[in-house]
């Protein structure tokens, strides 16, 4: 039974991928330098600040993280606003867990504000209980703690077993056995919608 999901944004959701994977070559084809190959698979596990610190050391920029980080932004965030869609089958996943209750959030390490008006835009903000960027919890989608977070708003609701609602502040031992026991998986969108095909919607 699918409990809750806790959904990545570009690439999964939204067709946001091709955007994503030539920013950074775009960013400093605009400084007039070119990029290495393979660049956009190297920033793509990357925040964007990240990515700008990766450019700065890399490329010796002279402006600073946060004017790189917002250069690398203002490349993309249009699309967000302006014509991002949804990756096929998204819209209808949505619509069906909507549907059965099944309580749905965003980890992601694209701003927020782009994420908020790409759904806001679509129509489906409201599907999310939460959405959480990389940024606001100090950590990459390589750590848990992005995806514990939507726990505490959840815990009644699933009823989350009480050791487990801590598990963000354990050390690192009982943090992997309590995320063991939460049995998270990771699924396609395609693989969510067979099992919801194969199995009763209820909570």
């Amino acid at each position: 039974m699918i409990r809750g999901a806790i959904f990545d944004v570009d690439g999964t959701l939204l067709d946001t991928m091709p955007i994503w994977t030539n920013s950074g070559a775009n960013y400093l084809a605009s400084l007039g330098i070119e990029a290495e190959e393979g660049l956009g698979n190297k920033l793509f596990a990357m925040t964007v600040d990240m990515g700008a610190v990766y450019l700065k050391e890399t490329y010796g920029l002279t402006q600073s993280c946060r004017e790189i980080a917002k250069g690398i932004n203002g490349i993309v965030e249009g699309h967000y606003f302006a014509d991002a869609g949804f990756k096929p089958g998204a819209r209808e996943l949505l619509e069906r867990m909507k549907a059965a209750e099944i309580p749905m959030a965003i980890a992601t390490s694209t701003e927020k504000y782009c994420i908020e008006a790409a759904f806001e835009r679509l129509g489906y903000k409201d599907y999310f209980d939460i959405i959480l960027t990389c940024g606001e919890v100090g950590a990459s989608k390589s750590n848990p703690k992005i995806f514990l977070r939507p726990l505490r708003n959840w815990v009644h609701r699933l009823k989350i077993p009480g050791s487990l609602r801590t598990a963000s502040t354990q050390s690192k031992p009982p943090r992997r056995r309590a995320l063991k026991s939460l049995a998270f998986m990771t699924r396609s969108v395609r693989r969510i919608k067979k099992k919801l095909n194969g199995t009763q919607m209820s909570m």
